[in-house]
């Protein structure tokens, strides 16, 4: 019984010299453009890798210990005029055992129009006590929020009421030029 116990013990030993788990990559997923003062998620998604070097096909993996990335950190920077509205923009995530992911997610909101650029930093120690870290940016375009389509019935209805029988509009809104095409139709009789 204590030969049995001992061989498992240097089997296991073994196996984890011959493992690695650190961070692969991060994903910062945000939407594309945001109304100003609009409150918005930011999600960062951590990957870690697993690399069993025992591994091959004429070779099948080993019972080994299970690696994995620890005292895992997320920072999210913003650039100014941007609020971290949720929390702090710096996040505890922890341990990530090596080969799954973890979320960590802000709520933000932008003060100031124009495009941004937020990036978020992952950094931690891989299963041999190193430092590893990796980072993403994103960039997304803060605007004023877009005329409704009861903004846009209405205008169609004071050209229709002034006797016009079509009319080309131009609409600025979010910083950007945009035509607006009225439909044509010739005003009903008095």
């Amino acid at each position: 019984m204590i030969l049995i116990c001992s061989a498992l013990l240097i089997s296991l030993v073994n196996s984890a010299s011959s493992s690695f788990a650190t961070i692969k990559n991060v994903i910062l997923d945000v939407p594309s453009s945001v109304n100003i003062g609009q409150e918005f998620q930011v999600k960062a998604i951590v990957y870690t890798l697993h690399y069993d070097d025992t591994e091959s096909p004429s070779h099948p993996k080993r019972c080994t210990l299970l690696q994995h990335v620890s005292n895992v950190w997320a920072t999210l920077a913003l650039p100014e005029g941007v609020a971290v509205t949720s929390s702090d923009n710096l996040a505890f995530i922890g341990i990530i055992e090596g080969g799954s992911s973890r979320e960590v997610t802000w709520k933000v909101s932008f003060r100031e129009n124009g495009t941004h650029t937020l990036r978020v930093n992952i950094s931690g120690y891989d299963s041999g006590e190193n430092t590893c870290s990796v980072a993403e940016s994103a960039t997304i375009f803060v605007g004023e929020p877009s005329p409704s389509s009861t903004y846009l019935e209405m205008l169609y209805n004071i050209v229709m009421a002034s006797g016009m029988t079509g009319a080309v509009i131009f609409a600025v809104y979010a910083g950007r030029r945009q035509l607006l095409r009225i439909k044509t139709r010739t005003p009903p009789a008095s």
